[in-house]
């Protein structure tokens, strides 16, 4: 805030923004990616995704304030953050809850992002990607762009019961371990316990 209303804007005051702007960004991206924790479908990995935000936006700190100008450092903090990136997006789409046959889409776009996330990371240290990597990255980042407008829309979707349809009844204990997990019957339920995942039948 001193850097923006104090009487100069000089370089020390640019660094104090730009430290600001990136510890914000990697707290953000952080928190995201470790939403993926709650639901237990990616295991382990978004602990991952929330170490790559931490060191990717820590390196970038140190950069802005030591003006590195160093080509491996650089291409390692962002592909770190581009890591990091790529948790953030599947901790958010992995909070649609789909029925089960059309939880595919949440699947597809995990696996769409790991890849694009693989291309950029790629495209940074490759020189200089080929034609054709750009057009098999464009193919790809055109189908994660139509799954992620998907995915909102089937969530949506699910959330609007039918005129006829009684609400269906809430699932509160893991049939395998006797944990507690907080689900609906239709919908596939991970155990925070067991982790194992499956979907109650309504009968």
């Amino acid at each position: 805030v001193y850097a923006l209303v104090g009487g100069g804007f000089g370089d020390t005051e640019g660094k104090v923004l730009g430290t600001s702007l990136l510890v914000t960004a990697a707290a953000v991206v952080a928190l995201a990616a470790a939403v993926a924790l709650e639901g237990g479908r990616l295991g382990r990995l978004p602990y991952l995704g929330v170490a790559a935000a931490v060191a990717g936006f820590g390196m970038l700190v140190v950069g802005v304030w030591a003006e590195l100008d160093v080509d491996p450092y650089l291409r390692t903090a962002f592909t770190l953050v581009v890591v990091a990136l790529a948790f953030w997006y599947m901790g958010l789409i992995g909070l649609a809850r789909l029925p089960g046959r059309r939880q595919w889409t949440v699947a597809a776009a995990h696996v769409l992002a790991g890849i694009s996330a693989a291309m950029i990371v790629g495209a940074l240290w490759i020189e200089p990607p080929s034609d054709a990597y750009w057009r098999g990255g464009g193919v790809v980042f055109i189908l994660l762009a139509a799954v992620t407008v998907t995915v909102p829309i089937l969530h949506r979707m699910a959330d609007i019961p039918a005129a006829s349809a009684a609400a269906p009844p809430p699932v509160a204990h893991c049939p395998f371990c006797g944990g507690s997990v907080s689900g609906t019957a239709g919908f596939p339920v991970t155990c925070p316990a067991c982790g194992r995942e499956w979907v109650a039948a309504i009968r």
